[in-house]
């Protein structure tokens, strides 16, 4: 079930979210995902934007201010995201479940 969570709160964090989305959706098994986009504030260096995948942060950078930029941005994120997903399903693919004994008798 592909779930995606928008909590952003600027026009710049709602774009990111639009085209995250999009490129997202061209992914074969994307749906696979639940992922929560976060926008925080910072005086010091602008805006922040950060995806997690099962509750752990997977990209975080500064969200630009243009927004040619933020599409780049975006398809970048996208890319280290599923990379990441990809990643965390071949470690459980490896870890022998204790509940489910060995195959065969």
């Amino acid at each position: 079930m592909n779930l995606i969570v928008n909590q952003t709160y600027t026009s710049g964090g709602l774009e990111f979210f639009r085209r995250f989305t999009d490129y997202w959706r061209e992914k074969a098994d994307g749906d696979r995902y639940t992922l929560v986009i976060i926008e925080r504030p910072s005086r010091r260096y602008g805006n922040q934007v950060m995806v997690s995948l099962a509750q752990r942060p997977v990209f975080v950078a500064p969200l630009p201010m243009k927004f040619d930029a933020i599409r780049n941005a975006s398809l970048d994120a996208v890319e280290q995201v599923y990379s990441a997903a990809v990643a965390s399903n071949l470690r459980f693919l490896d870890q022998a479940d204790p509940d489910v004994g060995r195959d065969g008798w």
